[in-house]
């Protein structure tokens, strides 16, 4: 089923209509319908393959990128988010969310599943994860190859035709050719699966990537693309409606005699409160509960009913758990969600505050300059803060800025300059 081709500094596999290819080369230089970056969950395009992607692109990019942060927050582990490619010769970029070496093979087919979605002809992959995310060569390879062919064998993609591996480091090339050896090799001298055969063994795949992505951590999923493959849907629309409603249980008491009835119904009561435990979270600021939006609350409410206890949020700004068992666990669960959640607005909070001022420091015998990303915010949520003082480190140097001041030391020197703090919006051109 398989059969591989080599040249000098080039490795081919063809598995049905696909052509994988490997080879040397710069993945910044690839005309293809896209190229995937490895990129943190904060997408930030300022180390290892996302800076010199960034940097042939231009600033559309990581613009693009930042204006999904404001929209969606940060993305889980595993995602694809494609933007466009700005300057570079590709149509699209598939930004890979923090991949690791336990699930690199499931990260690439979310990849090759998105390209298969946009309808491209062809992709191209680097070395996923051997730089920053600290994957060796040897298991980037194997996963990625072991990724594609199953992918091809899913999927059976029609209009994806070439999928590409492009090696920076010479000498890493080898493990790479190596790996798709070892794959073609694999198949020699099998039978031909039946028709079957086949579709049990994509049924297998599809289910071993379902209980991984189970097992992993749930993900919530636009011209953004965002992937996961292939993990359960939550209800959407009227059903995701629908399954918010409580169940309930109508309990018909007939009796002839009022006495009866009553003491019927205290009974049922009695029943009810000796087994059902009932935890209230107040509204505070680390909670947040009076600021929780309605697909928050939607999902609390979902959270719920898959847990088979009832929660609810009441006028009062307070959350009642009810159910007859694992109440407290569930209560502690919530209010971590709900503290992610405060964290994540403050954090997005001060992003945005960073992103509107840039602060800039003058030194004698130096011109102005502005303060890198990092320093920059930091720097803005002291000011914000009305701190005295703020430390940081630039170009490897430790400054302390004087907000009262404004002025700037330099910790290893006497030197002593000025700082001062733009507004960015009056630059801004409608």
């Amino acid at each position: 089923m398989y059969s591989c081709t080599s040249q000098p500094g080039q490795s081919e596999l063809h598995i049905r209509d696909v052509i994988v290819q490997v080879q040397l080369g710069d993945i910044t230089m690839e005309q293809v319908g896209a190229i995937v970056n490895p990129s943190q969950n904060n997408l930030d395009l300022d180390k290892g393959v996302s800076r010199a992607i960034s940097m042939a692109a231009g600033p559309s990019v990581q613009k693009e990128c930042r204006q999904y942060i404001r929209d969606n927050w940060s993305p889980k582990a595993g995602e694809v988010i494609a933007t466009g490619a700005g300057h570079l010769p590709c149509k699209a970029i598939l930004h890979l969310v923090q991949p690791t070496a336990k699930y690199l093979r499931s990260d690439v087919k979310n990849c090759l599943l998105v390209a298969h979605q946009m309808n491209l002809r062809s992709i191209a992959f680097p070395a996923v994860g051997t730089g920053g995310f600290h994957i060796k060569p040897e298991r980037s390879a194997r996963c990625m190859i072991d990724g594609i062919v199953e992918f091809v064998e899913d999927w059976s993609p029609t209009t994806l035709s070439i999928i590409r591996i492009v090696i920076i480091q010479e000498n890493m090339l080898q493990t790479f050719h190596t790996a798709v050896h070892r794959k073609a090799s694999e198949d020699t001298g099998k039978a031909a699966p039946s028709k079957d055969t086949n579709r049990l063994n994509r049924l297998k795949n599809i289910a071993t990537d379902k209980m991984k992505r189970i097992a992993r951590r749930p993900k919530e999923e636009t011209s953004w693309v965002t992937v996961q493959l292939p993990k359960p849907e939550s209800p959407k629309g009227d059903d995701f409606e629908d399954a918010l409603q409580p169940d309930e249980v109508l309990l018909h008491i007939f009796c002839l005699d009022e006495t009866k009835l009553k003491n019927a119904r205290e009974t049922v009561d009695e029943f009810l409160h000796q087994y059902t435990t009932v935890v209230v979270i107040n509204d505070d600021k680390e909670t947040g509960i009076a600021q929780l939006v309605k697909e928050e609350v939607k999902w609390l409410r979902f959270l719920g009913r898959e847990e088979n206890v009832s929660i609810a949020i009441e006028q009062e700004n307070c959350i009642r758990i009810e159910g007859s068992q694992n109440v407290a666990a569930i209560a502690a669960r919530v209010r971590l969600i709900l503290k992610t959640i405060v964290e994540k607005r403050s954090r997005f909070a001060r992003m945005m505050s960073s992103e509107s001022y840039q602060w800039c420091y003058e030194l004698p015998d130096e011109p102005y300059r502005s303060f890198q990303t990092t320093s920059n915010s930091r720097i803005e949520t002291a000011f914000q803060a009305k701190a005295v003082k703020c430390f940081c480190v630039e170009d490897t140097r430790p400054f302390v800025v004087d907000f009262s001041a404004m002025t700037l030391s330099v910790q290893t020197s006497t030197a002593v300059g000025k700082v001062r703090r733009e507004d960015l919006a009056i630059y801004s051109v409608e």
